[in-house]
């Protein structure tokens, strides 16, 4: 049987309802890869958010002390972002 005559069978076995088990297994197959990219691409994403955290918080963009008073020219800082206590 030609290539041709059996993609003609073919479409008219999917046209009444019949599956096709190689267009069923490359669905299945796109299906695994879209899945595939898509939890690459989700890791991707939260590396970039955490590097991009990282970066900001050594350069010191976001200023984590603040001065609270200044007494006789010293002056005393308080901090800005603190992590809560077990005893709060």
């Amino acid at each position: 049987m030609s290539a041709s005559r059996e993609k003609k069978t073919r479409q008219d076995l999917s046209g009444s309802g019949w599956n096709d088990p190689k267009t069923a297994r490359e669905a299945k197959q796109r299906q695994k890869e879209h899945s595939t990219n898509l939890l690459y691409g989700t890791i991707g994403v939260v590396f970039l958010v955490i590097a991009i955290a990282a970066v900001i918080w050594k350069s010191n963009i976001i200023p984590k002390t603040a001065t609270a008073a200044t007494v006789n020219g010293e002056k005393y800082t308080c901090l800005l972002y603190t992590s809560p206590s077990p005893r709060d």
